[in-house]
């Protein structure tokens, strides 16, 4: 990494609750509302971390919760952890509008034609069992594999999937509060885990309404995550931070009682005893440091 960076990869959280959920089952992927360079509104299911040193991590801390996770920039790799493109330029804003309508063109021309074959006796064989074309990139698959030609006039080259996995990886420069304030994502400097969307069951959210509907009243609780843990090991794990001493303590009987880590069963105690080592207070930093 760069000067500057952190070597550890960090997610942050409010409550010494989270912090001890994460530790027993691994990171849970939720729906967040992005708001992207052409204006639209998405509910994208991801895990956030960031790469900030926690000696300059005050403000972050203030953002996001005085609780973390921090794990190697090794095993961020291997859970394809990618940091953020953040855009700024009205002409990238611009290009991104046009890349997205490309993609919605290209959806809806390959949609049109399953459609057509849906009825063609010579394709019957192919849709056994597929009751939704338009979300089924292996029933596209199928298709290609039998007539390759068929969808040569989109152009074969655009990947329909992926640069719609990209917009998962996009955020705006800054934005304008409802105070009025100019808030910096740059600042984060964020990393994520984004679920594909390949299938119905990891579907995005599109739109403000749909968002909405999911979201329900914002006084309260997110619905529960319904997506796979992100998993990690007492091995993985570089830091936790607790806001207090006193919390450090209590962390330690949590963790003692714990039947797994990181979503994966404990195989004996000395897992217990390393992620022990691993753990940190906000108090003691900035007491030492």
């Amino acid at each position: 990494m760069e000067k500057g960076n952190a070597t550890s990869l960090f997610h942050y959280t409010n409550t010494f609750e989270n912090l001890t959920g994460i530790l027993r089952k691994g990171f849970l992927p939720n729906y967040c509302r992005e708001v992207m360079p052409d204006g639209n509104i998405l509910g994208i299911p991801m895990v956030s971390f960031c790469d900030i040193p926690l000696t300059r991590a005050g403000e972050h801390r203030s953002r996001y919760g005085k609780f973390a996770v921090g794990l190697g920039e090794k095993w961020g790799t291997m859970q394809d952890l990618n940091p953020i493109l953040y855009i700024k330029s009205a002409h990238l804003k611009s290009s991104m509008q046009s890349l997205v309508l490309s993609m919605e063109n290209s959806r809806m021309l390959r949609h049109e034609k399953i459609e057509e074959l849906r009825h063609d006796p010579k394709y019957k064989d192919i849709f056994v069992g597929f009751s939704d074309a338009l979300n089924s990139s292996e029933l596209l698959k199928l298709i290609d594999e039998k007539d390759r030609h068929l969808f040569s006039f989109i152009g074969e080259s655009v990947d329909v999937s992926t640069l719609h996995q990209m917009q998962g990886y996009m955020k705006l420069h800054s934005f304008t509060d409802d105070k009025g304030r100019v808030i910096y994502n740059y600042d984060d400097r964020e990393w994520r885990y984004v679920v594909s969307g390949s299938s119905e069951k990891e579907r995005w959210l599109r739109g403000e309404n749909e968002y909405n509907n999911w979201r329900g009243k914002t006084d309260k609780p997110k619905p529960r995550s319904t997506f796979a843990p992100l998993r990690f090991t007492a091995h993985d794990v570089q830091y936790i931070l607790v806001e207090k001493e006193s919390e450090s303590l209590k962390l330690i009987d949590a963790v003692n009682r714990m039947k797994t880590i990181g979503g994966n069963e404990v195989a004996d105690d000395s897992d217990r005893q390393l992620l022990l080592t691993k753990v940190l207070s906000v108090e003691r930093l900035s007491r030492d440091f």
